[in-house]
């Protein structure tokens, strides 16, 4: 025993390629929630009638290689670790105004980037020095949701496919110093149609329409690109305390929608444009206490404005400081 790899120290790196598939180094490191990387090797009988004299099958041939995963980070107001996952969301370029506190802005772009996640890991005999891990190259996200739930930190949930994974040694992270998350209590309210909710939980789904290109050549896939309809939508929960939100599904009524979380100097904003409430609204009263109901807010990007934007307020003088 001693090589064994362990779940604790966890911590992934992103960088963003020039050339898609290329490797390239970790410009940001955040520790990981959860990780899970799926590697696959699909194999196929050759389906020919010559079975040979016993009836099993003789040959099988490789019929492709997919690398998929998924990821899970606590997002904190500093240090870029929130904001370059953010990028490699939704794409786009972060812009910075202000002279400290500094207000970065980012709207999406025509695709999610090609990026390079990297991953380390503990093993037993290490104490606590990071030495496993993968290389993921040529990484699009595909899907990702940001959850903040009451009682809870704020966590950005990522989905991807990539088009290589190569296991090995990693190198030592360079992990920000701990500071403060977006937690639950941070929230002003949700403002949806010039009136103030306090939600309990809040849930932005962002799908990317993101797949594998597949060919000749290569058991691999040779790139991903948007093939599909993007969509962003924020599923909110608030206790019952009037009709609005079952009026306004009825109504087909179209309004912005935004949340801001703060903690001293530093906030983070979503703002859902052009959102209507797509499905009706779900009210639950299983137990004597308060009664919730919750809603699915799509918004839709009207040419003018994106369908999405996020706003995060901080020291760092670049979007992306480490």
């Amino acid at each position: 025993m001693g090589s064994e790899v362990l779940g604790r120290n966890a911590a992934v790196g992103i960088g963003f390629e020039s050339t898609e598939g290329t490797a390239v180094a970790a410009a940001r490191w955040a520790r990981l929630a959860s990780l899970t990387l799926n590697k696959a090797s699909v194999r196929q009988r050759i389906d020919d009638l010559s079975l040979g004299g016993t009836g099993y099958i003789q040959d099988r041939y490789l019929e492709a290689v997919t690398v998929t995963g998924s990821l899970e980070l606590i997002a904190y107001y500093q240090n870029g670790s929130l904001t370059s996952f953010l990028r490699a969301i939704v794409g786009g370029t972060w812009a910075t105004t202000g002279a400290g506190p500094f207000t970065h802005s980012l709207e999406p772009g025509a695709a999610p980037p090609a990026v390079t996640l990297r991953t380390a890991r503990d093993t037993l005999n290490t104490s606590g020095a990071l030495q496993r891990g993968d290389v993921i190259a040529g990484a699009r996200v595909t899907s990702a949701t940001i959850t903040i739930n009451t009682p809870n930190t704020a966590r950005i949930a990522i989905n991807f496919v990539a088009m290589s994974s190569t296991p090995g040694s990693a190198p030592s992270p360079s992990l920000p110093a701990h500071s403060i998350p977006v937690l639950y209590h941070h929230a002003n309210r949700w403002l949806f149609n010039s009136v103030s909710y306090t939600p309990r939980n809040v849930s932005l789904s962002l799908e990317n329409g993101v797949e594998g290109i597949t060919g000749q050549g290569s058991a691999s896939i040779t790139g991903a690109a948007v093939t599909g309809i993007r969509t962003a939508q924020a599923t909110v929960t608030r206790f019952k305390d009037n009709d609005n939100w079952p009026d306004a599904h009825t109504a087909g009524t179209e309004s912005d929608a935004d949340i801001t979380y703060t903690s001293g100097a530093d906030q983070f904003r979503i703002d859902l444009r052009s959102a209507i409430i797509l499905e009706p609204v779900a009210i639950e009263s299983t137990s004597v206490g308060l009664v919730e109901e919750t809603a699915v807010f799509a918004g839709r990007d009207d040419g003018s404005n994106p369908i999405v934007k996020f706003v995060v307020v901080n020291g760092d003088t670049n979007a992306e400081d480490s």
